[in-house]
């Protein structure tokens, strides 16, 4: 499902529905400033035993494994009235039972950084960090749901952003992501996204923002039959949110975006609920994005549901179905997604964590590959988490 030695170069200024780059408001303005600097350096740690039932994300003759993984990492936290800042970095080190050729000290590393500013109560500026490196590059495109074979993928991204307050009832976003997403030996993404953003409180209740971008994608490729023109976009939107009470909440966004000359809508309408133990929320998007081993933006759909209940005994349960459609140049793929998921202390510095994920796939986005083959994929994950002990009343 890849396209082999390719470059793809994305140079963006665009406004991100789905994701979450975008600062809701007042977060940066409405950070806690501490009392005291708190600083910290944690050690982490996870053992998980996984069963997956299709290792090699096939449609015929799947084949499973029982993997062993063991996840250090280090975290580390700073803080002051002015500055917060924290950093972690975790690696996954995999042991297959029946393709010990799979075998690695290096399943997967993340790290991530987040910095966090504010010189007065009207201007705030945040940067974050990510990297991961992974042999499954569906990770690194959850917005379609698709999975995509083992091979080894990267992806790094850097966002910063700034937020200007004006008054009580307005404010400003500028925000901007660079991103490099690549097959390692192959395919690669580049891109440069950026958004404007401005919110408006026009009651108690309801919050109204108006947002606008563009954006440039460039492919390059060694296919002599794939054109590197570059496409371009321009995107705007208005979007409502409203508290419609202490435990309810709705959010709706949607506007045009035209695309080397194309229409096309792009939407976001979210509602939540949530009143101590339960938690509910159910969203629906429609956004063109990328996946790392294709060229061309592709254009999807997705319904996303999450009810969460937490019992006395302090355990957590959660149940997560998804379903995407995602399609380009007349071909399309569909895929769904139901995870259910239970966290409960065990100590006072370890969790017990268990997690079942069942995937459908249904489709192809080249031409080559027959549309009518199905990839199905079962998950099963047990962990024993080392979390860090809860914080005294001096660190919060």
């Amino acid at each position: 499902m890849t396209i082999p030695c390719r470059r793809v170069v994305v140079y963006s200024l665009a406004v991100t529905f789905v994701g979450v780059h975008v600062t809701a408001r007042s977060r940066l303005l409405a950070q806690e400033r501490p009392r005291v600097s708190p600083q910290r350096v944690s050690p982490l740690f996870s053992a998980t035993q996984v069963y997956d039932s299709n290792l090699f994300s096939t449609a015929v003759a799947p084949q499973g494994d029982f993997v062993t993984r063991l996840s250090p990492g280090i975290e580390g936290e700073y803080r002051s009235s002015l500055v917060s800042f924290l950093g972690r970095y975790v690696l996954d080190l995999d042991r297959f039972a029946a393709h010990p050729e799979l075998t690695t000290a290096e399943g997967r590393q993340q790290a991530s950084i987040d910095l966090r500013t504010s010189r007065s109560r009207r201007l705030a500026f945040a940067v974050d960090a990510a990297f991961t490196r992974t042999r499954t590059p569906g990770e690194l495109s959850a917005g379609t749901g698709l999975t995509l074979a083992r091979a080894t993928a990267e992806r790094v991204e850097v966002h910063p952003a700034i937020v200007r307050q004006f008054d009580a009832l307005t404010e400003a976003t500028i925000d901007y992501t660079w991103t490099d997403e690549r097959l390692v030996g192959g395919f690669a993404t580049r891109a440069h996204r950026a958004a404007v953003r401005i919110d408006r409180d026009v009651s108690r209740r309801d919050v109204v923002d108006v947002n606008y971008g563009a954006r440039v994608f460039l492919f390059e490729t060694d296919d002599p039959l794939t054109s590197n023109a570059p496409l371009t976009s321009n995107a705007f939107s208005i979007g409502w949110s409203r508290q419609m009470s202490r435990e309810a909440s709705v959010e709706l966004r949607g506007g045009p975006a035209l695309t080397d000359g194309t229409l096309a809508p792009e939407v976001l309408a979210s509602m939540r609920y949530r009143s101590e133990p339960a938690e509910l929320s159910i969203s629906y998007g429609r956004t063109q994005t990328t996946l790392v081993g294709f060229a061309g933006p592709l254009d999807t759909q997705s319904v996303t549901a999450s009810a969460a209940y937490s019992l006395r005994s302090h355990l957590q349960i959660r149940i997560v179905p998804s379903v995407f459609r995602t399609s380009r140049d007349g071909r399309r793929a569909e895929a769904g997604r139901v995870a259910f998921e239970a966290d409960r202390p065990i100590t006072r510095r370890f969790s017990l964590r268990a997690m079942y994920e069942a995937t459908f796939q249904r489709g192809h986005l080249i031409a080559a590959a027959p549309s009518a083959d199905s990839i199905s994929r079962h998950l099963v994950q047990l962990s024993v988490v080392a979390a860090r002990a809860a914080r005294g009343p001096r660190e919060r």
